[in-house]
């Protein structure tokens, strides 16, 4: 299976997992090369593969991660509290109940689901969006 299919497969099921897009696509350094060199993303540019933003990250258990801007966000403030390494988040997901399809409810209901994002992935979206604020 090629990489571009991976993460393809991975885009859809983290839409149908917690029901919204995500923002950010981490991928280790051998992934970020076999993206470059794919055909499938040929026309689009390097730094933006299926909607998402394209951040290498130096060392990396997988081949590539799917997060939102809001989990590395909340990542990054709870490592600043709490250095650990991963860094386990609490991610609100949207929920469909059946059992109570007709009831009213004030709002959207919502289950928290743990989350775990590594070190190295806080640290190269610091890296990625520090070096994007450089003026020379």
């Amino acid at each position: 299976m090629s990489i571009a299919d991976k993460i393809f497969i991975g885009h859809k099921t983290f839409k149908e997992e917690y029901k919204e897009d995500p923002d950010l696509l981490f991928v280790s350094s051998y992934a970020h090369e076999q993206i470059c060199s794919a055909p499938e993303f040929e026309r689009c540019v390097q730094s933006n593969v299926v909607g998402c933003e394209l951040i290498p990250v130096l060392s990396m258990d997988q081949e590539y991660r799917f997060l939102t801007r809001e989990d590395v966000e909340q990542a990054r403030t709870s490592y600043n509290n709490s250095p650990s390494d991963p860094v386990l988040i609490r991610k609100l997901v949207k929920t469909d109940r059946s059992e109570a399809a007709n009831a009213r409810r004030l709002g959207e209901e919502k289950a928290a689901k743990h989350l775990y994002v590594p070190l190295d992935i806080i640290r190269a979206y610091e890296r990625h969006f520090g070096n994007k604020d450089l003026n020379f």
